[in-house]
């Protein structure tokens, strides 16, 4: 096997007394040895722009990083092209070393981007100020970098830094807004419910226990005035008007389905403290039905739908409908479901004229790729609200094109339809004759329906036709963003707040990074001048991902010294560049031994990657302070120390840390207060990624996942 890594100390005087230059390798093996390094950037950068392109949430602060990346990208691959040109600035160490660390800029860039983007880091992200740290951190650690690889197209000729920082302050108050307007769940409430979406959509094993609550049939009483909607019925709990709705699946059955019913229906009751959202409270039964019954929180008014065509809403009670409907899409968004059929007559009116969202299906996640409806009915019923890329393999010239995932941007056209129905009192395209083919044809062709308000304020007018109008663009990418339409929907109902009839039923009715390391360089003197030179099996050095690769699909099942010994290699080499995820690796082999043992000097690197952000090592760090580890003393037991780092790991959703931690408020160790609820929230999080002992200490104390 070739070796790819020795020390950084060479003997010098037989190379340069040979040739004079072989101590640097032929131009071509350098060129090789790169490659694989610029395949690397160049990959992390385009899924960069990919995500910014899909972004949902924080578009400007994702336009921040796409625009370095986009540079960067064209730069890199000018620099790959020309590399036999720029070949002498890879024999200075201090160039190789900033190529390394653009490329975990790069890295720290993508993870950034991808968590903002989507919200899949509720605890760390709900906090605006986290958010402006971390950005201003990697952005300033990317501009100095990029810097000194004195690139092609210098990065101030096209990043204007004022005007980013004005955009960045717009999305970070919209964040905040977002936020507080939204929600009445706690951040680790939602992450639990985001993460056992995470296990529905997995179909995974853990949620099988899970059961909803349940009513006796004895509590729900028959009233006075009997309502029935449909096959929905009005009955009494807790003096509360419930709506009582069969269901097909019994929850006591112990097949799959009746058990991904009942783990759904439990989400769901979770999602009750959400004002935006139908409640469910539980399964029954009554005699009426042959099937269990779903109670549910009593719309008073029917749907949305039935509304409209029933009573004339005002414009001011409109608005107020359309920015209930746009918050409860918006906490779907952050649980990272989207609806899939959105359209008035799924949304119900409870009391007060509140709008709530039903009919969602929580397994149907934003990443979900959907297939092509074959029930005709159901493809009639949602067509008129369908995105055209939806829409498009039900054209009659397009029956074998490949179904398109239904994705954010399909929820945002479906809500300007929405908007339009709203607004008009009507479904849309009702007037088409032969209404199938008719309106495929018509959406497809790009037209849509026309707008046309009366009696409406002119700023509702201006609000209403540019979300509308934007929502419909054919092109997916031009959709707007939840942000934009949420500031709009805000702003217009503040305009209006202080002015707003009372919604009742008489009146409605009408700074730069320093990277540090320590290496062991030799220099060779070339026309007089100093340069430092990279060792050969540096410049043939294995990428970071390859290195950790080799550890978890090798080094681990064989453990064998050779394995070990490459990887080890690899994390050094990284880690002496300044990499913080080889400064971890590297630890971890320190710690353990693999190859060499310093526990010392691995708690030293376990600290720096920790404060970087790294989760794992942030763990590592805590229990470093383990009171295992009392009698060394180079290693003293502290507890503060130990359970600040094991927060912030939990905080990073590191499963083993999240046991600890919330055993620890269960129990009430290490001096913290006895916290049993918050405790469980902790647990429940830990065994939602299949950990052992979150798992057994929940069934120990029968709490139900």
């Amino acid at each position: 096997m070739k070796e790819t890594f020795s020390s950084f100390t060479v003997d010098m005087s037989e190379c340069v007394k040979d040739h004079g230059i072989n101590i640097i390798q032929t131009t071509a093996d350098i060129i090789q040895n790169l490659e694989p390094h610029f395949d690397i950037a160049i990959k992390i950068a385009s899924y960069i722009l990919v995500i910014y392109d899909k972004a949902k949430t924080n578009k400007k602060i994702c336009r921040v990083f796409a625009d370095r990346v986009d540079l960067a990208l064209t730069s890199i691959k000018y620099l790959q092209r020309h590399i036999d040109k720029n070949i002498e600035k890879f024999h200075e160490k201090s160039y190789f070393e900033s190529f390394m660390h653009f490329i975990e800029v790069l890295e720290h860039i993508k993870n950034f981007v991808e968590e903002v983007s989507e919200f899949k880091g509720f605890k760390k992200f709900f906090v605006a100020s986290v958010v402006n740290q971390q950005l201003n951190e990697i952005r300033d650690d990317f501009d100095n970098c990029y810097k000194s690889l004195q690139l092609a197209i210098a990065i101030d000729d096209v990043v204007n830094r004022e005007n980013e920082n004005e955009e960045i302050k717009s999305d970070l108050s919209q964040l905040k807004e977002d936020i507080k307007h939204s929600f009445n769940i706690t951040d680790q409430k939602l992450s639990i419910i985001t993460a056992k979406i995470e296990m529905l959509e997995k179909n995974s094993s853990i949620l099988d226990k899970s059961k909803p609550p349940t009513i006796g049939p004895e509590n729900l009483i028959v009233p006075e005035d009997i309502i029935e909607r449909n096959s929905v019925v009005l009955r009494k709990y807790r003096n509360l008007d419930v709506a009582c709705k069969p269901t097909k699946y019994s929850i006591d059955d112990n097949n799959q389905e009746s058990k991904k019913a009942g783990a759904t229906l439990t989400i769901w009751n979770e999602l009750s403290e959400c004002p935006y959202i139908i409640k469910f409270l539980g399964v029954s039964n009554l005699d009426i039905y042959n099937e269990n019954v779903m109670v549910l929180e009593w719309a008073e008014f029917g749907d949305l739908k039935s509304l409209y065509e029933s009573k004339n809403l005002n414009w001011k009670l409109k608005l107020s409908m359309a920015r209930d409907v746009f918050r409860g899409l918006c906490f779907l968004n952050h649980i990272r479901v989207l609806h899939h059929d959105v359209r008035c007559e799924n949304i119900l009116v409870v009391e007060g004229f509140k709008c709530k969202i039903t009919n969602f299906t929580l397994s149907r996640k934003t990443q979900y790729v959907t297939s092509k409806i074959h029930d005709g009915e159901s493809v009639k019923q949602m067509m008129r609200w369908m995105a055209p890329e939806k829409l498009k393999p039900y054209q009659k010239s397009n029956q074998n094109t490949k179904i398109e995932p239904y994705t954010y941007a399909c929820e945002m056209f479906s809500f300007g339809m929405l908007l339009w129905e709203l607004s008009f009192n009507r479904v849309p395209y009702k007037d088409m004759k032969y209404e199938y083919d008719e309106i495929i044809e018509h959406v497809m062709s790009g037209k849509r329906e026309t707008l046309n308000f009366v009696n409406c304020p002119p700023d509702i007018i201006d609000g209403f036709t540019e979300i509308i109008t934007s929502a419909w663009q054919h092109e997916n990418r031009k959709r707007p963003s939840t942000q934009k339409v949420s500031k709009i929907l805000e702003s217009l109902y503040k305009s209006h707040e202080n002015n707003l009839l009372n919604l009742n039923e008489e009146t409605n009715y009408e700074p730069q990074k320093s990277q540090e390391s320590s290496f062991t360089t030799s220099t060779i003197s070339t026309n007089n001048n100093a340069i430092e030179v990279v060792n050969k099996h540096v410049i043939d050095l294995l990428p970071l991902s390859d290195g950790i690769e080799h550890h978890n699909t090798k080094a681990k099942r064989t453990k064998s010294k050779q394995d070990y010994k490459i990887c080890w290699e690899c994390f050094n080499a990284h880690a002496n560049i300044g990499n913080k995820t080889a400064m971890y690796w590297k630890g971890l082999y320190l710690w353990k031994g693999f190859v060499e043992k310093n526990q010392i000097e691995a708690k030293k690197l376990f600290k720096i990657a920790a404060d970087a952000g790294m989760a794992d090592a942030q763990l590592e760090y805590a229990f470093a302070y383990d009171s295992k580890n009392l009698k060394n003393p180079d290693l003293p037991f502290d507890k503060k120390e130990c359970w600040k780092y094991l927060n912030m790991a939990a905080e990073n959703n590191n499963s083993i840390a999240l046991y600890h931690v919330g055993i620890t408020y269960y129990n009430g160790k290490m001096g913290v207060k006895q916290d049993k609820e918050k405790g469980i929230g902790y647990l429940k999080l830990s065994a939602l990624q299949d950990n052992p002992k979150a798992i057994e200490t929940l069934d120990k104390h029968g709490i139900n996942l």
